[in-house]
């Protein structure tokens, strides 16, 4: 495809600008001067390049992590079951460096996803509490506060990847893996894995759902 900027012409007795929108459709504008329709055209083809970035960089640059990051903050809350989608997310969010996320619930029933930190503190600022409180791993038995206990935590976590080494391997791999570097080869071993480790594996069409939701440059 040629990148020559289209130019504006002559049409009855004013300049026209012409281009060509995402969709195929034509848009076209007629002006007083030259420069003016140059400029209209300058101006529609920077937002119809930009209506084309994809999100995150696209697959290439977007690591897997990312994707669940982008997936679980816009599509969970519209499906059944997003407290678990979430806590699954979360395994390869904290490997890659990502702040786990959270269903926040208003008193008016409104419901949002947040990062955890953002939960527990808005849980202390209902309550009129303001002091500062480190979340925790959300295992196990919790504080007045809804925070897990730090030496408890700390616990879990050291069981929880002695136990599973293998899966906890692979989610480090796979959340730092750039999403077009992912096989169904590599879900199937995450699959395999997690469950010889005794662990609940993510079904393989939630990553294919989630996959959906980047989306590729062309």
């Amino acid at each position: 495809m040629s990148t020559r900027l289209p130019q504006p012409f002559r049409y009855r007795g004013r300049w026209r600008a012409q281009v060509t929108l995402k969709n195929g459709e034509r848009s076209s504008e007629d002006f007083d001067s030259f420069a003016q329709a140059k400029l209209w055209i300058a101006d529609m083809l920077a937002n119809r390049n930009a209506e084309n970035e994809p999100l995150l960089g696209g697959p290439t640059q977007a690591r897997l992590a990312d994707m669940l990051d982008h997936y679980v903050r816009h599509t969970t809350l519209a499906k059944g079951g997003a407290v678990q989608e979430i806590n699954r997310a979360n395994h390869y969010l904290v490997v890659a460096g990502l702040p786990e996320l959270a269903l926040w619930e208003s008193a008016d029933g409104t419901q949002a996803v947040v990062t955890l930190t953002r939960k527990h503190a808005m849980k202390r600022e209902g309550r009129g509490d303001t002091a500062a409180v480190t979340p925790q791993k959300r295992r196990g038995p919790r504080s007045e506060s809804g925070v897990l206990p730090s030496g408890f935590a700390q616990h879990n976590e050291v069981r929880s990847r002695a136990s599973h080494p293998r899966t906890y391997e692979l989610y480090t791999t796979l959340a730092n893996k750039c999403a077009s570097q992912i096989t169904g080869a590599d879900m199937r071993v995450l699959h395999t894995t997690m469950t010889a480790e005794g662990y609940s594996a993510m079904p393989m069409f939630c990553f294919r759902s989630m996959s959906s939701s980047i989306i590729a440059c062309a």
